[in-house]
Protein backbone atom coordinates (compact mmCIF):
# COMPACT_ATOMS: atom_id res chain seq x y z
CA UNK A 1 0.00 0.00 0.00
CA UNK A 2 1.07 3.59 -0.63
CA UNK A 3 -0.92 4.83 2.36
CA UNK A 4 2.27 5.98 4.09
CA UNK A 5 3.46 7.96 1.07
CA UNK A 6 1.56 11.03 0.00
CA UNK A 7 1.70 13.03 -3.18
CA UNK A 8 2.08 16.53 -4.47
CA UNK A 9 2.76 19.95 -2.97
CA UNK A 10 -0.98 20.72 -2.74
CA UNK A 11 -1.02 19.38 0.84
CA UNK A 12 2.23 21.10 1.83
CA UNK A 13 0.70 23.06 4.73
CA UNK A 14 -0.76 19.86 6.14
CA UNK A 15 2.68 18.25 6.11
CA UNK A 16 4.09 21.25 7.96
CA UNK A 17 1.34 21.10 10.56
CA UNK A 18 2.32 17.52 11.33
CA UNK A 19 5.53 18.97 12.73
CA UNK A 20 7.73 16.39 11.01
CA UNK A 21 10.50 16.80 8.44
CA UNK A 22 9.43 15.88 4.91
CA UNK A 23 11.14 13.37 2.63
CA UNK A 24 10.49 14.46 -0.95
CA UNK A 25 10.89 12.06 -3.86
CA UNK A 26 10.75 13.83 -7.23
CA UNK A 27 10.27 11.41 -10.12
CA UNK A 28 9.71 11.36 -13.85
CA UNK A 29 6.31 9.61 -14.14
CA UNK A 30 7.22 8.38 -17.63
CA UNK A 31 10.41 6.68 -16.46
CA UNK A 32 10.63 2.89 -16.49
CA UNK A 33 12.01 2.88 -12.94
CA UNK A 34 9.03 4.62 -11.31
CA UNK A 35 7.21 1.45 -10.25
CA UNK A 36 10.19 -0.32 -8.59
CA UNK A 37 11.32 2.99 -7.12
CA UNK A 38 7.94 3.62 -5.51
CA UNK A 39 7.87 0.07 -4.15
CA UNK A 40 11.25 0.68 -2.54
CA UNK A 41 10.13 4.06 -1.21
CA UNK A 42 6.97 2.65 0.37
CA UNK A 43 8.90 -0.25 1.90
CA UNK A 44 11.29 2.16 3.60
CA UNK A 45 8.57 4.64 4.65
CA UNK A 46 6.82 2.11 6.90
CA UNK A 47 9.86 2.05 9.21
CA UNK A 48 9.88 5.85 9.68
CA UNK A 49 6.26 6.96 9.37
CA UNK A 50 6.10 8.29 12.95
CA UNK A 51 9.27 10.35 12.43
CA UNK A 52 8.98 11.68 8.88
CA UNK A 53 6.38 12.57 6.25
CA UNK A 54 7.01 10.83 2.93
CA UNK A 55 5.90 12.59 -0.24
CA UNK A 56 6.22 11.75 -3.93
CA UNK A 57 6.02 14.46 -6.57
CA UNK A 58 5.94 14.69 -10.35
CA UNK A 59 9.40 16.17 -10.84
CA UNK A 60 8.66 17.14 -14.43
CA UNK A 61 5.79 19.34 -13.28
CA UNK A 62 7.27 20.61 -10.00
CA UNK A 63 10.92 20.98 -10.91
CA UNK A 64 11.18 24.44 -9.37
CA UNK A 65 10.27 23.00 -5.98
CA UNK A 66 13.10 20.49 -6.36
CA UNK A 67 15.46 23.35 -7.21
CA UNK A 68 14.39 25.24 -4.06
CA UNK A 69 15.29 22.10 -2.12
CA UNK A 70 18.83 21.95 -3.39
CA UNK A 71 18.65 20.18 -6.74
CA UNK A 72 21.39 21.51 -9.00
CA UNK A 73 20.51 20.53 -12.55
CA UNK A 74 17.42 18.80 -13.90
CA UNK A 75 18.15 15.19 -12.94
CA UNK A 76 15.38 12.84 -11.76
CA UNK A 77 14.75 11.06 -9.52
CA UNK A 78 15.74 13.52 -6.81
CA UNK A 79 15.41 12.58 -3.15
CA UNK A 80 15.79 15.07 -0.30
CA UNK A 81 14.82 15.53 3.36
CA UNK A 82 13.42 18.98 4.15
CA UNK A 83 13.60 20.01 7.80
CA UNK A 84 12.08 23.51 7.41
CA UNK A 85 14.21 25.13 10.13
CA UNK A 86 17.43 23.11 9.98
CA UNK A 87 17.85 22.78 6.21
CA UNK A 88 17.72 20.15 3.52
CA UNK A 89 19.65 16.94 3.03
CA UNK A 90 20.01 15.59 -0.51
CA UNK A 91 20.37 11.84 -0.92
CA UNK A 92 22.85 12.04 -3.75
CA UNK A 93 25.25 14.95 -4.05
CA UNK A 94 27.77 15.73 -6.83
CA UNK A 95 30.65 13.27 -6.67
CA UNK A 96 28.86 10.80 -4.37
CA UNK A 97 28.05 7.23 -5.36
CA UNK A 98 25.34 6.32 -2.84
CA UNK A 99 23.21 3.52 -4.37
CA UNK A 100 19.43 3.84 -4.38
CA UNK A 101 18.66 0.63 -2.52
CA UNK A 102 16.40 -0.10 0.44
CA UNK A 103 19.28 -0.72 2.85
CA UNK A 104 21.18 2.40 1.76
CA UNK A 105 18.05 4.57 1.98
CA UNK A 106 17.23 3.28 5.45
CA UNK A 107 20.80 3.92 6.61
CA UNK A 108 20.57 7.50 5.29
CA UNK A 109 17.34 8.12 7.20
CA UNK A 110 18.82 6.65 10.39
CA UNK A 111 21.75 9.03 10.01
CA UNK A 112 19.31 11.93 9.83
CA UNK A 113 17.35 10.69 12.84
CA UNK A 114 20.55 10.33 14.86
CA UNK A 115 21.59 13.89 14.05
CA UNK A 116 24.78 12.79 12.28
CA UNK A 117 23.75 13.62 8.70
CA UNK A 118 25.24 16.86 7.37
CA UNK A 119 22.97 19.20 5.46
CA UNK A 120 23.69 19.74 1.77
CA UNK A 121 22.82 23.42 1.49
CA UNK A 122 25.26 25.35 -0.67
CA UNK A 123 27.46 27.53 1.55
CA UNK A 124 30.11 30.18 1.03
CA UNK A 125 33.41 29.70 2.83
CA UNK A 126 33.69 31.10 6.33
CA UNK A 127 34.41 34.84 6.12
CA UNK A 128 37.87 36.11 7.07
CA UNK A 129 36.24 38.60 9.44
CA UNK A 130 33.34 37.06 11.43
CA UNK A 131 31.75 40.47 12.05
CA UNK A 132 31.28 43.78 10.28
CA UNK A 133 32.69 46.93 11.94
CA UNK A 134 29.17 47.64 13.23
CA UNK A 135 29.14 44.27 15.05
CA UNK A 136 26.79 42.42 12.69
CA UNK A 137 27.71 38.74 12.39
CA UNK A 138 28.49 37.55 8.86
CA UNK A 139 26.84 34.18 8.49
CA UNK A 140 27.21 31.42 5.90
CA UNK A 141 24.93 28.39 5.57
CA UNK A 142 27.33 26.02 7.29
CA UNK A 143 26.86 28.08 10.50
CA UNK A 144 23.10 28.57 10.19
CA UNK A 145 21.83 25.94 12.61
CA UNK A 146 24.48 26.60 15.23
CA UNK A 147 23.84 30.36 15.34
CA UNK A 148 20.26 31.01 14.24
CA UNK A 149 18.65 28.02 15.96
CA UNK A 150 20.55 28.25 19.23
CA UNK A 151 18.09 27.81 22.12
CA UNK A 152 20.07 30.18 24.36
CA UNK A 153 19.80 33.32 22.25
CA UNK A 154 17.52 35.42 20.08
CA UNK A 155 18.69 36.30 16.59
CA UNK A 156 17.83 39.19 14.29
CA UNK A 157 18.61 37.90 10.80
CA UNK A 158 18.89 39.94 7.61
CA UNK A 159 18.73 37.83 4.44
CA UNK A 160 19.65 39.60 1.23
CA UNK A 161 20.94 39.32 -2.33
CA UNK A 162 22.74 41.74 -4.63
CA UNK A 163 19.69 43.77 -5.64
CA UNK A 164 19.44 47.56 -5.21
CA UNK A 165 16.61 47.05 -2.72
CA UNK A 166 18.83 44.76 -0.64
CA UNK A 167 21.57 47.40 -0.67
CA UNK A 168 19.13 50.07 0.52
CA UNK A 169 17.76 47.92 3.35
CA UNK A 170 21.30 46.82 4.28
CA UNK A 171 22.22 50.44 4.94
CA UNK A 172 19.25 50.85 7.28
CA UNK A 173 19.96 47.52 8.99
CA UNK A 174 23.59 48.47 9.59
CA UNK A 175 22.69 51.91 10.91
CA UNK A 176 20.13 50.41 13.31
CA UNK A 177 22.75 48.34 15.13
CA UNK A 178 25.65 50.76 15.08
CA UNK A 179 26.50 51.42 18.72
CA UNK A 180 24.07 48.76 19.95
CA UNK A 181 20.71 50.43 20.80
CA UNK A 182 19.92 50.83 24.49
CA UNK A 183 17.62 48.24 25.95
CA UNK A 184 18.57 45.36 23.68
CA UNK A 185 19.46 42.22 25.66
CA UNK A 186 22.96 40.79 25.79
CA UNK A 187 21.84 37.46 24.32
CA UNK A 188 20.53 39.13 21.15
CA UNK A 189 22.67 38.26 18.12
CA UNK A 190 22.41 40.42 15.02
CA UNK A 191 23.41 38.61 11.83
CA UNK A 192 23.14 38.72 8.06
CA UNK A 193 23.49 36.16 5.27
CA UNK A 194 23.91 36.66 1.53
CA UNK A 195 21.58 34.28 -0.29
CA UNK A 196 23.50 34.60 -3.55
CA UNK A 197 26.05 32.05 -2.36
CA UNK A 198 24.18 30.50 0.57
CA UNK A 199 21.08 28.34 0.47
CA UNK A 200 18.64 28.63 3.37
CA UNK A 201 16.26 26.23 5.14
CA UNK A 202 12.86 26.30 3.46
CA UNK A 203 11.21 28.25 6.32
CA UNK A 204 13.49 31.17 5.43
CA UNK A 205 13.11 31.01 1.65
CA UNK A 206 11.53 34.31 0.69
CA UNK A 207 11.74 37.20 -1.71
CA UNK A 208 14.90 39.08 -0.81
CA UNK A 209 15.61 41.14 1.18
CA UNK A 210 13.89 40.01 4.39
CA UNK A 211 14.39 40.57 8.11
CA UNK A 212 13.59 37.88 10.66
CA UNK A 213 13.60 37.49 14.42
CA UNK A 214 14.24 33.96 15.68
CA UNK A 215 13.55 33.52 19.39
CA UNK A 216 15.14 30.72 21.37
CA UNK A 217 15.78 28.57 18.32
CA UNK A 218 12.09 28.06 17.59
CA UNK A 219 9.78 31.05 17.10
CA UNK A 220 10.40 32.50 13.63
CA UNK A 221 8.92 35.97 13.15
CA UNK A 222 9.18 37.85 9.86
CA UNK A 223 9.47 41.62 10.00
CA UNK A 224 8.68 42.66 6.43
CA UNK A 225 8.22 41.51 2.88
CA UNK A 226 10.03 42.81 -0.18
CA UNK A 227 7.03 44.97 -1.11
CA UNK A 228 7.33 46.81 2.21
CA UNK A 229 11.06 47.50 1.96
CA UNK A 230 10.63 51.24 1.58
CA UNK A 231 8.92 51.36 5.00
CA UNK A 232 11.97 49.99 6.81
CA UNK A 233 13.55 52.72 8.93
CA UNK A 234 16.01 52.57 11.81
CA UNK A 235 13.38 53.70 14.32
CA UNK A 236 10.69 51.34 13.04
CA UNK A 237 13.04 48.35 13.06
CA UNK A 238 14.37 48.95 16.58
CA UNK A 239 10.87 49.58 17.95
CA UNK A 240 9.62 46.36 16.37
CA UNK A 241 12.48 44.33 17.86
CA UNK A 242 11.86 45.80 21.32
CA UNK A 243 8.14 45.08 21.04
CA UNK A 244 8.75 41.46 20.06
CA UNK A 245 11.37 40.88 22.76
CA UNK A 246 9.03 42.23 25.42
CA UNK A 247 6.78 39.23 24.88
CA UNK A 248 7.63 36.17 27.02
CA UNK A 249 9.56 33.59 24.99
CA UNK A 250 7.06 30.78 25.63
CA UNK A 251 4.19 32.95 24.41
CA UNK A 252 6.18 33.86 21.29
CA UNK A 253 6.88 30.20 20.56
CA UNK A 254 3.20 29.36 20.99
CA UNK A 255 2.23 32.08 18.50
CA UNK A 256 4.96 31.69 15.91
CA UNK A 257 6.28 28.16 16.07
CA UNK A 258 4.01 26.89 13.29
CA UNK A 259 6.96 24.93 11.93
CA UNK A 260 8.52 23.36 15.03
CA UNK A 261 12.25 23.15 15.50
CA UNK A 262 12.50 19.37 15.74
CA UNK A 263 15.29 17.76 17.71
CA UNK A 264 16.26 14.71 15.62
CA UNK A 265 16.62 12.71 18.84
CA UNK A 266 13.20 13.68 20.19
CA UNK A 267 10.77 13.25 17.29
CA UNK A 268 7.11 13.26 18.18
CA UNK A 269 4.64 10.91 16.54
CA UNK A 270 2.47 11.98 13.62
CA UNK A 271 -1.04 12.81 14.71
CA UNK A 272 -3.11 11.72 11.72
CA UNK A 273 -2.71 10.29 8.23
CA UNK A 274 -2.72 12.66 5.29
CA UNK A 275 -4.72 12.26 2.08
CA UNK A 276 -2.79 10.91 -0.90
CA UNK A 277 -2.78 12.81 -4.19
CA UNK A 278 -2.11 11.05 -7.45
CA UNK A 279 1.34 11.25 -8.98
Amino acid sequence: SQRRVHGGPSNHQMYLERGLPIVWLFVDPESSIVVPLMELYVAVAKHFEDQLSFVHVNGSRYGRLADHLGRHGDHLPYLVIDDPLRGFYSYVTPGSSRPLTESALRAWLWEFGNGTLAHTMRSDALPDAPKDPDGIVRLVSSQFEEVVLSPIQDVVLFTYDGSPTSEAVAAVFSAAWRGRPAGTPSNLVVAKINTTGNELPSRFVSTQPSIWLVRGGGAVIKYFDFAEAEQVTVTALINWIRQQLAEPIEKAKEKYQSVPNINPNQRRSAQSPLPRDEL
